[in-house]
């Protein structure tokens, strides 16, 4: 199990969606659990919390082709104008290694 608490998670998610735009549901949670800075069950948990406080979104684009193994259309997730708002008001408060690993480790 990942050995970092929820509020730094969630930091950890604004700063993967920050990174890069429209990215699949499914590969954000890839990114955050092979990142091993979340397991499974802390990235769901910081997913809702920030959906919930409306500092990303998850949802099927209009017109999007790109579809997932069952031929349903991907949910996309992205930070909101308010997440970039916390992101960059905590962002000192993420280690730069961290930062650095994320950002080259980005899909």
């Amino acid at each position: 199990m990942a050995g970092i608490d929820l509020p730094n998670g969630k930091l950890i998610l604004l700063y993967m969606l920050h990174q890069v735009k429209n990215v699949p549901s499914p590969e954000l949670m890839n990114w955050a659990v092979e990142s091993l800075y979340l397991d499974y069950f802390s990235f769901v948990q910081a997913k809702e919390e920030l959906k919930r406080d409306h500092l990303m979104t998850e949802a099927v684009r209009k017109g999007e082709s790109r579809t997932d193994p069952s031929g349903r259309p991907l949910e996309l997730c992205d930070i909101t104008p308010e997440g970039e708002i916390v992101l960059l008001q905590l962002l000192p408060a993420l280690p730069s290694p961290i930062r650095a690993y994320l950002s080259s480790a980005a899909p």
